[in-house]
């Protein structure tokens, strides 16, 4: 695909995502409405869009209107289970695990050093040297975007991403093909928080 054309498939997807936006406000607002059948049928709506009404859904949660909030929070968990997608609590005990397993790793090294066994070769493990871009281009519809990073930066295939936008972790994306300047890649859907969008920022270094 040349960059023109994905960068025209991107420019629609940008159209197209402001009126969805739009659409989503109004729906979170009829959440809280006054007819049930309104705030019934906003939230099957909300969640036959899908990951584009994450990010609205998860303010919504905090709202004042506890119908709102409340509903708002059912129609997230409907979502991330449609979508595959992990709850955050369930990543953050995941990560708690790796951390725990990480220094219990750590503390049998230092054992064995005290013992007078030298650990190198123990492992093999290839530290990729560290990288920060940005994402220049998204289709969410086919979870593909463009990175401005490529050959001259030393990206591979294969290589993983962590995407983020300000302090938050929005996700992660896998290099599949690599040009001189820039490089597509997939958007992988078991770590996607919220729609990516361009401009959000991509590094190799873990944040």
């Amino acid at each position: 695909m040349s960059r023109l054309a994905f960068a025209s498939i991107s420019w629609l997807c940008m159209a197209a995502g402001a009126l969805a936006d739009d659409r989503i406000e109004t729906l979170v607002v009829q959440l809280g409405d006054s007819n049930w059948q309104v705030r019934e049928r906003a939230e099957r709506e909300l969640v036959e869009i899908g990951r584009e009404a994450i990010p609205e859904l998860k303010d919504a949660t905090q709202d004042e209107d506890p119908e709102i909030a409340a509903r708002a929070h059912e129609a997230l968990a409907e979502i991330r289970t449609q979508c595959g997608m992990p709850d955050p609590s369930d990543l953050a005990r995941e990560n708690q695990d790796l951390r725990e397993q990480l220094e219990e790793f750590k503390a049998k090294i230092e054992h064995l050093k005290a013992m007078g066994i030298h650990c190198w070769g123990c492992t093999d493990v290839k530290v990729p040297r560290p990288l920060d871009g940005k994402i220049v281009a998204v289709n969410a519809d086919v979870m593909l975007a463009m990175i401005n990073l490529g050959e001259k930066e030393g990206v591979e295939k294969g290589m993983v991403f962590t995407v983020y936008r300000g302090e938050s972790y929005i996700g992660q994306i896998v290099t599949d093909m690599i040009y001189p300047d820039m490089s597509s890649v997939r958007i992988d859907p078991r770590f996607l928080k919220e729609p990516m969008k361009e401009a959000d920022g991509v590094t190799t270094r873990i944040r």
